[in-house]
């Protein structure tokens, strides 16, 4: 399954979400912790943030993932590892996300030989595997 994006109403995907992802891949480049790592990061923020933005605005959305950023460069040993970081925003953003939407899906792709289809998934069981994910990224990085 390829997630797309949560079910939650409220229109297309803010501008903030563009760039929070997008950044979260440039950020991941440019400290030299890898494209893997920057696009899990972006991937989660593309899943995670549109809901947030819509319900409280761009400017405190980027605020929980500056937030959430901040906190794993501190955990990991006071701001040594910039991979801690940048996973660490969007698991902030997932948390956030599943705090003020705990019944909220996420949309995905299946892809299967001559078949594929859309489906949703509990947000809480997509990043109950992404969240693992990041952190394997993020230690191997």
């Amino acid at each position: 399954m390829i997630p797309l994006r949560d079910d939650l109403p409220g229109g297309g995907t803010p501008a903030v979400t563009y760039l929070l992802a997008l950044g979260l891949l440039i950020w991941s480049l440019a400290a030299g912790d890898g494209f893997w790592l920057g696009l899990l990061a972006g991937l989660g923020a593309w899943i995670w943030s549109p809901a947030l933005t819509r319900r409280v605005g761009p400017a405190p959305a980027a605020l929980v993932a500056a937030i959430g950023a901040a906190a794993g460069w501190l955990l990991a040993n006071a701001g040594q590892q910039s991979e801690w970081a940048i996973a660490a925003a969007p698991v902030a953003l997932a948390l956030v996300h599943l705090l003020l939407h705990p019944k909220a899906r996420v949309l995905g792709l299946v892809l299967v030989p001559f078949r594929s289809f859309v489906t949703a998934v509990p947000s809480l069981a997509v990043a109950a595997v992404w969240t693992p994910l990041i952190c394997l990224l993020a230690k191997g990085a």
